[in-house]
């Protein structure tokens, strides 16, 4: 029986420094790999929490938007509990500045605070379906907290219209020279005559309501308040705004 023996100097492999570095690479490879994964997954959350606020914001604007529009809508004459006719606007439930984000990270001072308004018109429900008294809406829009509520005359409690709103606030556009064109924009405290708006001009801060972004040292401006902010609670934020024609007649 014959007996090869292998020589030892044709035998291959790996020394400890070759599989040393051989282990480095991969360790470098992978962890490229799960940062590019977390960069990802990141970004995605940013973008999925930016999409939900500008949803729920544009639903928000949408609904006020519909509402508003709708002020002063007739078909016959009433007169509203106040003794007012035809009003569009109910200016005692129409404020500046009195509705104070209390559940917030920060504070709200008093002149920064959301406003409410109420707004009228022929219809036999109110924003919340419920049956109206005498066929007439009265729809009072305000904050409680980030909630945006609608309080309608047909109904026992207010309801919920869009969360994750941190503020709110109205300017009336005046007609001074009946040409049905809005000559000055105002604030509630300062409107004498609400037969006299002929526009509705609304502004609201919107976030994620998560912590889904880093933090921003943006302040952001609506209409007539001073800017709020910064924020330290990595939520996302942006401000929608809109003007809205009022088109009937009182």
């Amino acid at each position: 029986m014959r007996v090869c023996l292998r020589n030892r100097s044709m035998e291959t492999g790996l020394t400890l420094i070759e599989l040393m570095v051989a282990m480095l690479l991969g360790l470098l490879l992978t962890a490229a790999v799960i940062q590019v994964f977390a960069g990802s997954r990141s970004s995605n959350t940013v973008q999925a929490g930016m999409s939900r606020l500008q949803e729920n914001a544009r639903f928000a604007l949408d609904a006020l938007a519909r509402d508003i529009g709708n002020a002063g809508f007739t078909r016959s004459f009433f007169r509203l509990p106040d003794g007012s006719e035809n009003a569009r606007i109910t200016l005692a439930n129409s404020r500046n500045n009195v509705s104070v984000n209390a559940p917030l990270g920060f504070l709200i001072e008093a002149f920064t605070a959301s406003d409410t308004i109420e707004v009228n018109y022929e219809s036999a429900t109110d924003c919340l379906g419920a049956s109206t008294p005498n066929g007439i809406a009265s729809n009072r829009y305000y904050l409680d907290g980030t909630d945006l509520m609608c309080l309608g005359n047909g109904s026992a409690t207010p309801g919920l219209i869009a969360e994750h709103v941190e503020n709110l606030q109205f300017l009336y556009g005046v007609d001074t020279d009946e040409d049905r064109a809005a000559n000055v924009f105002m604030t509630a405290d300062n409107l004498t005559d609400p037969s006299l708006v002929v526009a509705v001009k609304v502004a609201l801060l919107a976030s994620t309501g998560d912590s889904v972004g880093m933090n921003s040292d943006t302040r952001h401006s609506l209409l007539d308040i001073p800017a709020v902010g910064p924020f330290s609670d990595r939520r996302l934020r942006q401000v929608f705004s809109r003007t809205i024609m009022l088109r009937n007649n009182t």
